[in-house]
Formats: structure tokens, C-alpha cells, sequence
């Protein structure tokens, strides 16, 4: 092979590499950034300690939601009020220690934590009130406290008024 030949193959290979860098770059959506900053600031708190999640945050939310065990996408974005066709991101769970909680501003969703918790480093419980779904708002400010029951994961306990 020639030396243009050679060229024009590592030009081609350069800009189909600067080409996947920027869509990685560009197609990373507000929710999925604000979704890794919390999961890296949850994993990094301290068993024992007791936080609230606006402390967690450095995104705007105005309500937090959790779904019980396999709730259809269609119920979580009629309760949301978020059209079905604009949710776009994965939100139901399909077992039931998923972690699923779904952030939203002003109707928006702006933050989607969804997972196992030995993939995610984290969990939530929410005690053993059974529901379809829980709602929280930021000026309700909800506590969690920090535990480490399980060797590869940590567990963020909701601190009700009642238990805290």
C-alpha cells in the first residue's frame, strides 16, 4: 500500500474517532449527567451519617418519586404528568430490589436513578409501608440515614418523622 493510500485510511479512521467523541460528548442527556454526579456524591457518604437529599443534590427538583415493583411505564408517566411518548428513558423496574427513583422540575424529568444496587453501589428503603407509588417534595427535604448492612453496597434508610 501506498503511502497516500495509508494517508487517507488514518484520515478517514481520525474523523470517524472525533466523530464517536463528540456524539458520546453531545448525546449525554442533562438527566444522565445529573444521574451520575448524585450516584458518585451518594456512594461517597460516610455509614452513619444522616443526610438529606437536597444535601445529595446539585441539580433543581421539585418532586421525587419511587414506584412499587413493576409499575407500567404508562402508570409512572400519568402520575408524573409526563406524556408516554415523551418518556423516553427506561423508568419501570423489573425486580423487586431495584432502585428506581424519578426526579422531575416543573414537570420535567431531570434526574433517573434506576438499577440494582450492586450495580448501582445503593439502595433506598422506604420502611414496610406498602404503596403504589411515594412522592416527595424538595422543601419536604427528606432524610436518609447512611448504612452499610451489605459489603457492596450502601443503604440509604428514609428517616420518617416518626423514626427519626
Amino acid at each position: 500500500m501506498n503511502e497516500r493510500a495509508k494517508n487517507k485510511i488514518l484520515l478517514v479512521l481520525f474523523l470517524l474517532l472525533a466523530l464517536i467523541i463528540y456524539m458520546v460528548v453531545t448525546l449525554t442527556t442533562p438527566a444522565a449527567e445529573n444521574e451520575r454526579r448524585l450516584t458518585d456524591t451518594i456512594i461517597s457518604q460516610p455509614a452513619g451519617e444522616v443526610v438529606s437529599l437536597n444535601k445529595l443534590t446539585d441539580f433543581e427538583w421539585d418532586k421525587v418519586y419511587t414506584f412499587a415493583p413493576y409499575t407500567s411505564k404508562k402508570k409512572i408517566c400519568d402520575t408524573i404528568g409526563v406524556n408516554v411518548n415523551d418518556c423516553k428513558i427506561a423508568l419501570e423496574t423489573v425486580g423487586e430490589s431495584m432502585v428506581q427513583m424519578i426526579f422531575t422540575k416543573d414537570g420535567e424529568i431531570v434526574c433517573v436513578l434506576l438499577g440494582y444496587p450492586d450495580k448501582l453501589g445503593y439502595s433506598f428503603d422506604f420502611g414496610e409501608a406498602t404503596y403504589d407509588y411515594l412522592v416527595f417534595t424538595s422543601s419536604e427535604d427528606p432524610q436518609f440515614r447512611i448504612e452499610r448492612p451489605y459489603t457492596n453496597y450502601l443503604l440509604l434508610r428514609y428517616m420518617s418523622a416518626d423514626n427519626s
